[in-house]
């Protein structure tokens, strides 16, 4: 029993060593494939599910792999590929290809260590690896929803295998309706979504896909109705979540709308969307200081989120910190230059400092973009008003 904490210590070194491996192995597995199928970029995380401000980045042509720095912080492994024009055979074998292809390479380096004979050291570590690929091509055949450490929702290879068994079943019209939702005509792809669920080929994903192309188009009613469905049949993700409470606000239903809002802020925390809608709401009721401090938290968490630096620019401005507030939108459009709001508080900006010729331009440029922009008449009517005043 003495050398009981030696080996110990020892089956612990010998996890730091290999688990590592075993993660790449397996992202490479995925992306290897991906790469073949796609032609496009591929990115692989090991350590984290995503996470690039903590991670050191490797190029190797279409691919990229990001390393976490710290191990003891590692959180597994994410495999990303840039591209939705996959088959769902090609995505079958992609799904495939990692824990088989950790597997197969660890069980090869194994058997070398046996067949000829080398040192102990070298068969103990990769025995050690073996175990660990096998235990890998196990748990990850396993059909399971998870949470990644930032609260977002993760499914295991079995679970992406299982849900495009199902989506092979669908006919062909189903891969069809997703390139429509694909390219944004979400005209087209509703009632084909719809069709799908009075047929009962439904799946997590043949709701989101209906409830989301409605919410497009404005048929919030109809999306409230797809969305009350797909709540009584499956878990939400904090996505789902925050697209129910928006649908829910544009039917007034605010109890309810608070209610999803709350749910997608307790599975993430950091959940983007939903605390830059609250903080839009806080401009709207003139708490100008508590929205930029949601604001703040989405841009620490997303440094590349358009929409919270244009809101939070538009605060600014109310608040008479015009160009701290000019500096975030313009960085907003930096980021996305087809963003109505942000013209439309281009254009605030503009009216604050009474040149208002100028502010009705970016206003009618927000109106030919996005007719439903919040405010917008109102506004063109006082920038024509004080134009005609002065």
């Amino acid at each position: 029993m003495i050398y009981l904490p030696a080996i110990l210590l020892a089956f612990v070194l010998l996890a730091i060593i290999t688990r590592p491996f075993t993660v790449l192995l397996h992202e490479l597995g995925h992306a290897i494939p991906g790469m073949i199928f796609s032609k496009k970029n591929v990115a692989v995380y090991v350590g984290s599910y995503g996470n690039k401000e903590q991670s050191f980045k490797i190029p190797i042509r279409t691919l990229e792999i990001w390393i976490r720095y710290n191990p003891i912080k590692w959180g597994g492994g994410l495999c990303i590929i840039d591209s939705e024009d996959v088959s769902i055979n090609k995505m079958t074998i992609f799904t495939l290809c990692g824990p088989l292809f950790s597997f197969a390479i660890a069980a090869a380096l194994f058997y070398v260590t046996l067949n000829y004979d080398l040192h102990g050291a070298l068969k103990l570590i990769f025995a050690f690896a073996f175990g660990s690929t096998l235990f890998d091509l196990v748990i990850n055949l396993i059909p399971r929803k998870f949470e990644g450490p930032d609260g977002s929702v993760y499914f295991s290879d079995g679970y992406m295998l299982f849900n495009q068994k199902k989506i092979k079943e669908f006919p062909k019209e189903y891969e069809d309706a997703v390139n429509i939702y694909a390219n944004n005509d979400y005209e087209k792809s509703a009632p084909i979504f719809e069709d799908f669920i009075s047929r009962g080929l439904v799946s997590e994903d043949v709701y989101r896909y209906a409830s989301v192309s409605n919410m497009m188009i404005g048929n919030y009613a109809k999306a409230y109705e797809i969305q009350k469905k797909f709540e009584s049949k499956y878990a939400l993700n904090a996505d789902d979540q925050y697209n129910f409470g928006i649908t829910c606000a544009h039917l007034d239903k605010n109890k309810e709308m608070n209610e999803y809002f709350d749910n997608a802020l307790n599975q993430d925390p950091n959940h983007s969307y939903t605390l830059n809608t609250l903080g839009y709401n806080l401009i709207a009721n003139k708490e100008y200081s508590e929205a930029i401090l949601l604001f703040d938290k989405v841009i620490d968490n997303h440094k590349d989120f358009a929409f919270a630096y244009n809101n939070r620019g538009h605060a600014k401005i109310e608040m008479g910190q015009l160009n701290e507030g000019l500096l975030d939108i313009t960085h907003s459009l930096e980021l996305d230059n087809k963003n109505a709001y942000a013209f439309r508080n281009l254009g605030i900006y503009h009216l604050r400092l009474k040149e208002n010729n100028v502010a009705l331009k970016y206003f009618l440029q927000a109106q030919e973009m996005d007719n439903s922009t919040d405010l917008i008449e109102d506004l063109i009517v006082e920038a024509k008003s004080s134009s005609s005043n002065g």
